[in-house]
């Protein structure tokens, strides 16, 4: 089973992959973790390096759950390999605030990869607007370029039921 998840910032896209690997033993994996230079860092790879890691990832993975909300190139493969693409809709009021409250704990703690300010904390928010009137635009443009839909849930339980209920090219229920 391939999973991809797609949200706003702070929807709980990381939350999600990994209740989903848990329950159904899959692989996850977090596009913001496989695209940053270095633990610490906030430095992304180049385009070339980010491309290679999706294409190895793809190759070496028979099942994965892979969230992220990068709109590059390469993720035309991670859509067309996906068995699930699942939007994870989250009110703005809560993706914000779980962004800000995210930052500022990369702020206060140093515990992040990635260095944050407040105004890091005011992009967080500036993308998440964003995200309702481009982002997602986008991302739907593209799924329809690669005659994919994705599956609107709210919920660990939706996507559950979601996953419990695709068929397989043969009809059956996929065995996770």
């Amino acid at each position: 089973m391939k999973i991809f998840i797609y949200g706003g910032p702070g929807s709980g896209k990381s939350t999600l992959a990994q209740q989903l690997s848990g329950e159904f033993n899959i692989p996850f994996f977090e596009l913001d973790d496989l695209f940053h230079s270095g633990e610490k860092s906030k430095e992304i790879k180049d385009v070339t390096q980010r491309t290679k890691i999706v294409e190895q990832l793809l190759k070496q993975e028979n099942s994965w759950i892979i969230e992220g909300l990068y709109r590059d190139n390469w993720l035309n493969e991670i859509l067309n390999t996906a068995d699930i693409v699942f939007y994870l809709n989250t009110p703005y009021l809560t993706r914000a605030f779980r962004a800000t409250r995210r930052t500022l704990g990369w702020m206060v703690f140093r515990n992040s990869k990635r260095t944050s300010s407040p105004l890091t904390v005011a992009a967080h928010l500036k993308l998440n607007r964003r995200f309702e009137t481009v982002h997602r635009p986008e991302f739907n443009k593209r799924l329809a370029a690669v005659k994919k839909q994705s599956i609107t849930i709210t919920s660990y339980k939706d996507a559950v039921n979601a996953i419990k209920d695709v068929a397989s090219p043969t009809g059956r229920i996929f065995e996770i």
